[in-house]
């Protein structure tokens, strides 16, 4: 039973909650890494390197886009999402890395300490606010 059918027709936050989808985002990948930018170097100039390495990466079968996020108060301190078609694909095209992309990385590591923090499915679950036009 779906958190919708449990909520019944009554207004509340549960009828906004949803499950998993089962079946187009099944095998959905996250891949997610925390990059810390050294001192004398800064956020821009990661992201602007961070932009031609995705350029070419979105290239690969199964990319579906990234986004690179800054903390708030902590300027230097930025979080990528990558989104996969499936965990295979991310790897097939890892396996097979383009060396313009290995070369930006080789150029950045100096200046930035990269943490994965892991893969990830897609969102198990899901509350929405009321009127964001998701279905139930």
């Amino acid at each position: 039973m779906t958190a919708s059918h449990a909520a019944g027709t009554r207004s509340s936050p549960e009828r906004n909650a949803k499950l998993p989808p089962q079946s187009l985002e099944a095998g959905v990948l996250i891949f997610v890494f925390e990059v810390r930018v050294k001192e004398g170097y800064s956020a821009e100039e990661y992201a602007a390197a961070w932009l031609r390495a995705s350029a070419i990466i979105q290239s690969a079968p199964g990319a579906r886009g990234t986004r690179l996020h800054r903390k708030i108060k902590d300027p230097d301190a930025l979080l990528a999402i990558a989104s996969w078609d499936s965990k295979a694909e991310r790897d097939a095209a890892e396996s097979q890395r383009d060396p313009r992309v290995q070369a930006i990385l080789d150029e950045q590591a100096p200046c930035v300490e990269i943490r994965v923090l892991g893969e990830f499915e897609d969102p198990a679950w899901t509350a929405l606010p009321p009127g964001s036009g998701a279905s139930s």
